[in-house]
């Protein structure tokens, strides 16, 4: 990374761009385009030795998006910086810790000379109470406006891609589960967008403003776990059940992929709140930009892919039921009403 160093401060007229978030799946994608557009790009990279590739014109700084002295460094000669990172990461305390990093953000944009901030948010109707993840996010675009620098926020749902995380979940669920359920309770609806238009989106020439952006179809989570079994090949039932806690849904979702039980945990939060465009502002100020719809971006994704750990077995699935049935009430009546659908589930 040395030698990336040393070109990119041979290059200033290159148009230097700082970016957060490079090592995770949105962050890496928008370096490389930027990058291929001919920008020098320097990114503040918490631990430098998760990256797998360089470039002539790519910078690394070292450090915390919540030291100012690293993010300063990083700002300096920048003309845009990219605010890509989130906490869902963290522990319990995720709000304060993304706060403080907006504020720091902030703060060095300000006193470095930027002249414009991008940042990828989430979408979410504030004219009702928010789960921690969402009211985070919006938080986050607020305090980044502060300074008064030109924000452009862009707020989004579910992103299809490989390697985006909350696709990763999606299809780990499609691939390890005989059925899905669908409590009464929970039908908000999401509006999933393909990673590239978003990142057509973050790419595009904008002012200040907040856009929230989306694919044309609108549909329930569990209508979206249909959709990807579909696209994948595979027969999964849609069982509709009576309402449940959120906090069920949660805690069984920890037991069949406790490989994404921090992040997961978060985001089921905000399985009560939809997630779908309001306003059509994105519409009108990128009219170029027409996103695909979920069949097609799930066609070009190939669905829940091969990789993923195969369909949970009987025992396993027993197993889940037996630890959810110990402490909630309202889970031991399910466990008739989904297997005499499943017949050949009826031995768990």
């Amino acid at each position: 990374m040395a030698n990336a160093k040393i070109l990119a401060r041979r290059a200033p007229f290159l148009e230097k761009i700082m970016l957060t978030g490079i090592t995770g799946f949105v962050g890496e994608r928008l370096a490389r385009i930027l990058l291929d557009s001919g920008k020098s790009v320097r990114a503040l990279v918490r631990n430098p030795s998760r990256m797998t590739w360089s470039h002539p014109a790519l910078e690394l700084i070292a450090g915390d998006v919540r030291n100012p002295d690293r993010v300063r460094e990083a700002m300096e000669g920048c003309s845009t910086a990219y605010y890509l990172v989130h906490g869902l990461a963290e522990d319990s305390a995720f709000e304060h810790e993304e706060a403080k990093a907006a504020q720091v953000f902030a703060a060095s944009c300000r006193l470095s000379g930027i002249g414009k901030i991008v940042y990828l948010g989430g979408l979410g109707d504030q004219t009702t109470p928010l789960s921690p993840h969402l009211r985070s996010r919006h938080l986050t675009g607020d305090i980044l406006r502060i300074p008064g620098i030109p924000v452009t926020e862009f707020r989004a749902s579910v992103v299809i891609g490989r390697g985006s995380t909350s696709f990763s979940i999606l299809s780990s669920l499609v691939r390890r589960l005989p059925f899905f359920v669908e409590p009464r309770n929970l039908r908000a609806e999401c509006q999933p967008i393909h990673v590239s238009d978003l990142m057509a989106y973050l790419t595009a020439p904008a002012g200040d403003g907040i856009y929230e952006i989306g694919g044309p179809d609108r549909m329930t989570y569990a209508e979206l776990l249909s959709r990807t079994a579909k696209a994948s090949g595979l027969s999964r039932k849609l069982i509709p059940v009576p309402p449940l806690e959120v906090l069920i849904l949660k805690e069984a979702f920890e037991l069949i992929c406790p490989e994404y039980s921090k992040v997961g945990g978060h985001l089921f939060e905000s399985l009560i709140h939809p997630t779908v465009v309001t306003n059509g502002k994105a519409t009108v100020d990128f009219p170029a930009i027409r996103p695909v719809g979920v069949d097609e971006a799930l066609r070009i994704e190939g669905g829940a892919g091969e990789e993923q750990a195969p369909l949970l077995s009987p025992a396993h699935l027993s197993e889940v039921m037996r630890m959810l049935e110990g402490r909630f009430e309202a889970v031991k009546g399910l466990r008739p009403h989904l297997f005499s659908i499943l017949g050949r589930f009826s031995s768990i």
